[in-house]
């Protein structure tokens, strides 16, 4: 079964932020999504994980 995958919109909701401030931060290289095949963003598991982490030592 492959890993569950989410979309900018569950990672915006997830994190409470807009999903604004993530198409940011893919912008700036500062988060790299995985690309689905129409070349929309995608985060695993593990990549909200880091995600998250990286977003508390911002705050």
């Amino acid at each position: 079964m492959p890993p569950k995958q989410y979309n900018l919109t569950q990672l915006a909701e997830r994190i409470k932020v807009h999903r604004l401030t993530i198409y940011y931060w893919i912008k700036k290289d500062w988060i790299r999504p995985r690309r689905d095949y129409r070349g929309y963003p995608v985060f695993t598991e593990t990549d909200v994980k880091k995600i998250v982490q990286w977003h508390k030592k911002l705050q």
